[in-house]
């Protein structure tokens, strides 16, 4: 997981002007210690690597030890738990833009273990932001569409080309949409009121499965395999995405 400490079910951001600081934890199920380390990579704004020197992003050690690990105790399946905090006193952050987050094993970036993004912002304009029912009629009693003004305390030049909007629904990165293309343009606010642009399905509830015990099959699962690992094999949902909407909380 990686999130800002204390607040788990936010975007991974952090900011220049406030003291946010993330906190990553992940389990190891190979159980023994490793030597594990981690860089933070700048990237463009389709979250390629950028050009950019490290120096230039980045200040203190670019690439840091975790050390923070800890055994399971009685568990089944045994693990490692790994926890670190980024930024820290070791390495700081000096750029707003898109991150890279590596972890990988003994100093090596080449022995890769996983990567995430997060994201690092300058407070230089507020957003305006309001849901409305799509303006398409075959789609309106079923999706969303969101309607954005940046307003700035200065003049951007030529925002057709200068600006990008990233729109992310849930906090997923597979299916965001960009703009590019301003409605309006004024000398301190900029616009995005388009008729087919972030226009997002509402879709339904997540798919309702019962894990609480791996010793009896529950709603959803057809079977459990308890070898040396446990498995859940679960029974094929039917297709509810024309039904209406259901709540089922958690």
């Amino acid at each position: 997981m990686v999130h800002p400490t204390e607040r788990e079910s936010q975007f991974p951001i952090l900011s220049l002007s406030k003291s946010y600081i993330l906190q990553i934890t992940f389990d190891d199920l190979r159980a023994d210690s490793r030597s594990l380390y981690f860089q933070v990579e700048h990237c463009n704004a389709d979250c390629s690597p950028s050009r950019l020197p490290t120096m230039d992003y980045l200040e203190g050690y670019t690439e840091d030890r975790i050390s923070d690990m800890k055994p399971s105790e009685n568990t089944r399946i045994p693990y490692t738990h790994y926890r670190f905090n980024f930024p820290n006193d070791n390495t700081q952050l000096k750029k707003a833009g898109n991150y890279l987050l590596k972890v990988y094993e003994n100093a090596n970036p080449s022995e890769l273990l996983f990567t995430q993004r997060f994201y690092v912002v300058e407070d230089l304009a507020t957003i305006d932001a309001e849901l409305v029912p799509s303006s398409q009629s075959n789609k309106r009693l079923r999706n969303q569409k969101l309607n954005l003004a940046i307003n700035t305390n200065f003049e951007i030049a030529n925002p057709r080309f200068s600006l990008q909007i990233h729109a992310l629904k849930n906090q997923r990165t597979d299916n965001f949409q960009i703009l590019r293309e301003p409605s309006q343009i004024s000398s301190q606010k900029i616009t995005y009121h388009l008729p087919q642009k972030l226009d997002f399905e509402g879709n339904n509830e997540f798919r309702t499965v019962d894990l609480r015990s791996v010793r009896n099959v529950s709603s959803q699962v057809r079977e459990l395999n308890r070898d040396s690992s446990i498995s859940a094999i679960l029974e094929a949902d039917r297709n509810i995405s024309k039904e209406n909407y259901i709540w089922k909380p958690d």
